[in-house]
This record gives C-alpha cells, structure tokens and sequence, in this order.
C-alpha cells in the first residue's frame, strides 16, 4: 500500500455518510444483542448475545474514535431512527402475541448474522482504504472478530431454526 494519505473533501462527504450509516448499524445491533439476551437470559444463547452486544460497544466506540479523527459529526438522525426502528421491530409477531417463540429466536439471529457479516464487510473497507489519521486502528483485527461473531451467529441460529421449525 502507499504511503498513507489525507482525505480529501469529496471523499470526506461519503466518508460522513458511510461512518454513519454504519454506525447506527451497529447500535441497531447491539439493540437487539441487548434484547435477545434479556430474552434468553440463563441460557448459553443469553450468555453470548450478552457477551457480544459488550463487543459491540467496542465497535461502536472505535467507529465514533473514527469519526472523531476525521471530525466526521455524528448524524442527529441515522441513532435515532434505528432505535425507534428496533423498538417497532419488538412488535412484530412471531407465532405468539405475548410470549416470546421459538421463531422470535431465528428471526432475531438472522439479523444479527446480517449485521455482523455488514460489520466485517465494513472493517475490510476500513481497512482497504490507507488513510493516515486512522494509523492505530486495526481494522483487520476487528474484521476478523466480526467474522468469529458471524460464525458463532450462525451456529446459534441453526441451531434454532431446527428447534423452532422441526414437525411436533
């Protein structure tokens, strides 16, 4: 890679609408990390969704150091709108109308596999792109935690979709 180079104003708009997209992907993540703990508490799911939506704050924290580096504002909107976002989402049903099901379970899973495999996508980006105020950022390092995420996701959510969509 070439030596590492300033961001120019032209790439600096896109870089304030990628950082806050993801972001906000992020929180929506550690949202429903947060919720299927709470859902699944005493249980070996409820652990590690407990343990990953902690990873996630590091995540979120990281991005917003980014941000702060490249004096990238925080979107007033993108946080909020995924928040509100996630609390409709806790209304949609799943087979039950005040239990949590089975299905509630898969569903929640295969979000999170869609947002961890968007997060290792997004710290491969981050990484592609050599720019010198990002020097003490790892971002293969946290790709590669966001691939054993996604892993891990996946098998929980196999795992659940053969519990909950098996013939009684």
């Amino acid at each position: 890679m070439d030596l590492a180079r300033p961001i120019g104003n032209t790439s600096m708009r896109y870089w304030s609408i990628y950082l806050n997209d993801n972001l906000a992907l992020m929180v929506g993540a550690q949202t429903l990390a947060r919720r299927a703990a709470r859902s699944n508490k005493r249980s070996e799911l409820g652990v590690y969704l407990g343990a990953l939506a902690s990873e996630l704050e590091t995540d979120i924290a990281d991005v917003r150091n980014v941000m702060e580096q490249l004096s990238v504002p925080v979107s007033r909107v993108k946080v909020p709108a995924v928040r509100i976002g996630a609390f409709f989402g806790r209304l949609k049903l799943n087979g039950r109308i005040l239990k949590y099901s089975g299905l509630s379970k898969v569903v929640e899973l295969e979000a999170l596999c869609l947002l961890a495999a968007s997060k290792q996508r997004f710290w491969e980006s981050i990484a592609d792109v050599d720019v010198e105020n990002l020097a003490e950022l790892n971002p293969s390092a946290l790709a590669a935690r966001s691939g054993r995420q996604l892993k891990r996701l996946s098998e929980l959510r196999r795992d659940a979709a053969r519990r909950a969509l098996a013939d009684p």
